[in-house]
């Protein structure tokens, strides 16, 4: 029976190394200046994937299985906080999100730090997630129709730039 028990925890184990590698993944250094793109709720998810994933690192190197599998799903819960943003900017940082969250769930698995139990909640956490990337062309449609706004009528922006000009010459000046 353990020997079985065994056979399926390793069986587990691949499936999800399996769908964490798919090549469609998205891995990629996610900087970018929130005051720059006008969105600074980018910024602070941005802000928040980083502290969760340095919680997912300390939990990491405690070895908790446990630890890891909550900061893997928050992790993922800050993924989707914005998915209706019809904005390129937003959809972005979520899937940087998602694949921070995808590299912990191999780096966990890579060097065994899951239980049983975990592992099974992280596979059903992963096997049940929505894929952002599938969300792109909502995405690209919510630019065009902010873009198509400014070229109808710029003057109607021009405040805003303006003093989003001013609070980006106040954080580099």
């Amino acid at each position: 029976a353990e020997r079985n028990q065994v056979a399926k925890t390793e069986d587990l184990r691949r499936r999800i190394g399996e769908l964490v590698r798919k090549p469609n993944a998205v891995r990629f250094i996610n900087d970018f200046d929130g005051f720059l793109t006008m969105l600074s709720h980018a910024q602070q998810q941005r802000q928040v994937q980083r502290l969760i994933a340095t919680e997912f690192q300390v939990a990491f190197a405690d070895r908790d299985s446990a630890a890891c599998r909550e900061a893997i799903q928050t992790s993922l819960g800050v993924a989707r906080l914005s998915r209706a943003d019809p904005f390129l900017v937003s959809h972005l940082v979520n899937v940087a999100c998602h694949g921070i969250a995808m590299m912990d769930v191999q780096r966990a698995i890579e060097y065994d730090v899951f239980n049983e139990q975990d592992l099974k909640a992280v596979w059903e956490m992963i096997a049940n997630d929505e894929l952002s990337i599938q969300r792109l062309p909502w995405m690209i449609q919510g630019e065009r129709a902010f873009g198509l706004s400014v070229i109808e009528d710029p003057t109607k922006f021009e405040g805003m730039l303006d003093s989003t000009r001013q609070v980006y010459m106040m954080w580099v000046g």
